[in-house]
């Protein structure tokens, strides 16, 4: 997944953010692991990365979001005319719980997590209503999609 905004280098937050992440939820409720990758993340610990960035001319600078794909008119990154910033690797989130479409096609148990990115965290914003950073915290389960075919 990539965040793909307008904003060109990253903002060093001063004060703690709320957001909510989209997350598989395994058979055991202490962890949770990432949608788009195998990631698995404890309850209440501290996640730091290093945000990496591709060109927007790049084949791989996608968006797995309606929402974004509409915003940019549903072109192509690489025939737009204007500086755009591809994200490919943080903590991916939104700053809404309603951001996310519930009735999305995930077979698995899902669910969204609300999260705390702390002080002094780097943050990319887009237009949209998500996120991403280099240093995260996932706090709670605030909502749980079973599904009963899921082997998780």
């Amino acid at each position: 997944m990539c965040l793909i905004t307008k904003q060109i280098r990253p903002i060093k937050i001063r004060k703690e953010r709320t957001c909510y992440k989209l997350v598989w939820i395994p058979k055991e409720e202490n962890n949770v692991k990432s949608i788009y990758n195998p990631f698995k993340y404890m309850l209440g610990l501290l996640y730091e990365t290093e945000l990496k960035y591709i060109n927007a001319d790049h084949n791989d600078a996608i968006a797995f979001d309606c929402k974004v794909d509409s915003y940019y008119g549903y072109r192509p990154l690489r025939k737009m005319k204007c500086n755009l910033t591809v994200v490919t690797e943080g903590f991916h989130s939104a700053l809404e719980v309603d951001r996310f479409r519930w009735d999305s096609y995930i077979p698995y148990n899902y669910g969204i997590v609300k999260c705390t990115i702390p002080v002094g965290a780097l943050i990319h914003l887009d237009k949209t209503g998500l996120i991403v950073s280099d240093k995260i915290i996932i706090n709670e389960v605030v909502k749980v999609k079973r599904n009963p075919y899921a082997g998780l």
